[in-house]
């Protein structure tokens, strides 16, 4: 599994790993074991665009109380995964919202597969959250 950040976790071979030498020596093997190139092997790995991870200051008790908001409203038009927050399904890519594990604060993600559609999720979904009351300003990029 991977996150964002770069962080690997690599759990197939052994107990889970996830140091960055470890995953740099399985990336390495990997090339050693074929003829083509990092950039041929990663040539048909889809690129999403993604927004940056913002983060919505809230209290640790409403923070869960605006996921169920999220999950209620979008689930009338959208496939709605509800594994860890609000993962929304759009023809063209996802948006995230749910609440920190450790901080007072909902954590807003959404990817598209292009500029245009990746506009189309964030507007979608900004446009509820203000209507729930939420000032972007201050929504914070995650550092």
């Amino acid at each position: 599994a991977g996150e964002t950040s770069g962080h690997m976790f690599l759990a197939d071979e052994y107990y889970g790993f996830d140091d960055a030498i470890y995953a740099a020596a399985r990336l390495l093997r990997i090339l050693s074991n074929t003829d083509q190139t990092l950039g041929q092997l990663l040539s048909d790995v889809p690129k999403y665009h993604a927004m940056p991870e913002m983060r919505l200051p809230s209290s640790e008790t409403d923070k869960h109380a605006i996921v169920q908001k999220v999950l209620d409203h979008f689930r009338q038009r959208h496939e709605v995964i509800d594994v860890d927050g609000a993962r929304i399904l759009f023809p063209g890519g996802w948006g995230l919202v749910r609440a920190s594990t450790n901080a007072p604060e909902v954590v807003v993600r959404a990817e598209g597969q292009t500029e245009e559609e990746l506009g189309k999720i964030t507007a979608e979904m900004f446009g509820f959250l203000k209507s729930l009351g939420f000032d972007f300003k201050q929504m914070l990029p995650r550092p």
